[in-house]
């Protein structure tokens, strides 16, 4: 009698056939679009990131989750996570260029974005 125990990935998780992976991206390319390159079990694909996703959507990588003993392998979901820089130098902070462009994005929100959120 064999008894394994597979220890937890730093970066996947697995749910049944399939995984899941969450992506820092930037601000740029979450707004714009961009196509990255994510680690799968068989290698790197290059993943299409569509214009104007926030964090937390989830793209499908079909294929390329866990494999399984009947059937095809299971699907991977790449959850993307902006991430803004981690520091910003105080030039940067008071660079009016800088805070036009932030305030011009904030003016895009037609709507609260917490006006869901209710107790």
């Amino acid at each position: 009698l064999v008894h394994l125990t597979v220890a937890p990935h730093p970066h996947f998780r697995r749910s049944g056939k399939d995984l899941e992976l969450r992506v820092p991206v930037t601000l740029a390319e979450a707004m714009l679009g961009a196509s990255i390159e994510v680690p799968t079990p068989n290698g790197k694909v290059q993943l299409k990131i569509p214009a104007g996703s926030s964090s937390g959507r989830r793209l499908r990588v079909r294929g390329q989750g866990g494999l399984s003993e009947i059937g095809p392998p299971g699907d991977l979901y790449v959850e993307l996570q902006v991430k803004l820089p981690d520091k910003l130098s105080e030039a940067e902070q008071s660079d009016e260029e800088v805070k036009r462009a932030v305030q011009t994005i904030g003016k895009l929100y037609h709507e609260q974005p917490r006006a869901q959120l209710i107790w």
